[in-house]
């Protein structure tokens, strides 16, 4: 795997690899199947399906649900795309989780901390003020709705954006019947499913080199990781509650759009406040950079 990865699967010879830009990023899939034609085929689709949630996930794009949202009006009531109201769910579920900590409507400041320009399909709205906190939405838990309230900030949700794309890719993997793979989004999210193939045991064995001491671990079946830090991740951190605490954190999960979450919002937490998120059923283990291990990779 790319040695920019958060983490080092050992033994992934049969594996064949696929690569795609998209999200501002790559995304890579290590694909484990005995049809070489069939698998290209799938990796296509698969690349297709990432390129269509970034046209509804993405901040910059004119036409996604996530431009319709900030640019409606109070009262509006919108449909969204099925992965973005999963996603606007899980980002809902988080920053309840973690105290407001993880916040998904931080659009105009991720822009100014990026140092870029406004969207031109956003240039015309007022740009939030530093104390705006009214409620932005309301989401129906059941159907893909929201309703958009009198807040005025920006819905951004890049920080989850590369982990939804990777659990929807496996919902299309596992529907097409791959038995393993690895799903790499960026270096900074990964998804491992299946059992490993290349061991009598069908664990996987993986090293984090990010991390002190370079830990390698055994697990079996699927899992997902999400990583941030500063340097890792240079201006991604926007942060409106709360200071850095932890310079890197590293977060296993059942899902990735979750673990990236997670990572995001571990680097402003306090070790109790990881120690809680570590009893979520979700949640796997949490690695910060204090060198403690909050909670458990469970292996």
């Amino acid at each position: 795997m790319n040695s920019d990865s958060i983490v080092k699967i050992i033994g992934l010879k049969g594996f064949k690899r696929f690569e795609h830009d998209a999200m501002s990023t790559r995304f890579s899939l290590h694909l484990y199947s005995n049809s070489k034609e069939k698998i290209a085929a799938i990796a296509e689709e698969a690349f297709r399906l990432v390129d269509n949630l970034e046209s509804k996930l993405s901040l910059y794009r004119e036409g996604s649900d996530i431009t319709r949202i900030n640019r409606a009006r109070a009262g509006d009531v919108l449909r969204l795309d099925e992965v973005t109201h999963n996603c606007l769910l899980s980002a809902f579920e988080v920053s309840a989780g973690t105290g407001g900590m993880f916040d998904p409507f931080v659009g105009s400041e991720a822009i100014k901390a990026k140092g870029q320009s406004i969207p031109r399909h956003l240039s015309d709205l007022q740009i939030p003020s530093q104390d705006e906190n009214s409620p932005v939405i309301a989401i129906d838990p059941q159907n893909p709705f929201v309703t958009k309230l009198e807040g005025k900030r920006w819905l951004d949700l890049g920080a989850i954006g590369k982990g939804a794309a990777l659990d929807t890719v496996y919902d299309l993997l596992k529907f097409w019947e791959v038995p393993a793979g690895v799903l790499v989004g960026g270096g900074s999210s990964v998804l491992v499913f299946g059992d490993s193939p290349q061991n009598e045991d069908k664990c996987w064995t993986l090293e984090i080199p990010i991390l002190s001491g370079k830990p390698r671990l055994k697990y079996f079946g699927n899992f997902a990781l999400g990583a941030s830090g500063i340097g890792y991740q240079p201006n991604h951190i926007i942060s409106r509650s709360g200071d850095l605490i932890n310079e890197k954190a590293v977060v296993m999960a059942k899902s990735a759009t979750v673990a990236d979450a997670l990572s995001t919002a571990s680097l402003l937490l306090s070790d109790n406040q990881i120690e809680n998120l570590g009893n979520h059923d979700s949640v796997l283990g949490i690695y910060t950079s204090n060198e403690m291990r909050v909670g458990t990779f469970k292996d």
